[in-house]
């Protein structure tokens, strides 16, 4: 665990983006070298947000550059292994006057393990017309990171699996996150709600930053505890499953920096037969809306009657 904590602190990683693996093979073909996960972080799943952000990256490249992200419909096919390497083919379906599409397929040992729809177009006009209210949240400066509430978490002596969820919750080395609600993100929180909010900035390094670095590092953002969102009726348990099935996101914004503190919010809408809704937004810290967000995760608790 100790290694875990310096590992999740560390700065000097090899790679300081998730896309910063990838290599080019042609023009439609990227691979991942080196795996997914660096530092160790104890574990070899791929975190579905970096999965995102390298389809997104690859799509980029192939885009016209006055193009920007507008929407994406993603789905989680397999569970890919964060220790081998991963191969992303772009397919171009359309260039059209106003919006350009393309498809990402990953796959791993010729399996597809994920595959996203994407729409790109041009953001001319930045003038806000009108939006929603943003929630109202502690300033991120108060509160803890996750990485300072696991290590107060330790010192409770946990149950072995509850500290393995919990650990589990926040193995993302490159963003940096506070949540609202304190140590109820790692363990759940005390009374169930359907709202939770987090803090977030990226840690990784932009070799110069541009609104396709942003956007590409706000999509890995996105997917960032929505599984746990989607858990949040249920209170110091372990879980046999929590995965997501598939990331919608629309982006609102171009113009803003991923790496001042960004505002997730999220709302499990529904629940049942272990499966929850979640549907939120990506806030700057000036209240602008910057992007919206769909999923559909698997949730069960290990016990025998819901407490729904």
């Amino acid at each position: 665990m100790k290694k875990f904590i310096q590992n999740m602190t560390r700065t000097d990683v090899k790679y300081q983006n998730s896309w910063d693996r990838l290599t080019k093979v042609n023009d439609s073909v990227y691979k991942s070298k080196d795996g997914h996960n660096d530092p160790n972080i104890g574990h070899n799943m791929i975190f579905g947000g970096s999965l995102l952000a390298n389809a997104v990256h690859c799509s980029y490249e192939s885009v016209p550059k006055d193009c920007n992200l507008s929407n994406l419909h993603s789905y989680f096919v397999r569970a890919g292994n964060g220790d081998e390497p991963t191969e992303f083919e772009v397919k171009n379906i359309r260039d059209g006057r106003n919006f350009v599409f393309r498809e990402v397929n990953a796959t791993q040992h010729d399996k597809l393990i994920f595959s996203a729809q994407m729409t790109f177009r041009k953001f001319p006009n930045k003038t806000l017309l009108t939006q929603i209210k943003m929630p109202e949240a502690s300033e991120p400066s108060s509160l803890k990171t996750s990485v300072e509430l696991l290590q107060d978490y330790i010192k409770t002596n946990p149950e072995k699996r509850l500290l393995a969820g919990a650990t589990m919750r926040i193995s993302i080395p490159f963003i940096e996150l506070r949540p609202v609600n304190g140590s109820g993100y790692l363990i759940g929180p005390e009374k169930a709600t359907r709202t939770q909010l987090l803090w977030a900035r990226w840690n990784g390094t932009p070799v110069k930053s541009t609104e396709r670095f942003a956007v590409t590092a706000l999509s890995s953002m996105s997917d960032y505890g929505l599984s746990i969102a989607g858990a949040q009726f249920f209170y110091n348990v372990p879980f046999k499953v929590m995965t997501s099935l598939d990331q919608n996101v629309w982006i609102h914004r171009t113009d803003f920096d991923v790496t001042d503190y960004i505002l997730l919010e999220q709302n499990a809408d529904w629940h049942s037969d272990n499966n929850s809704f979640v549907q939120g937004r990506l806030w700057s810290r000036q209240g602008v809306l910057l992007a919206s967000f769909t999923q559909n995760v698997v949730v069960e608790p290990i016990f025998e009657h819901s407490k729904l």
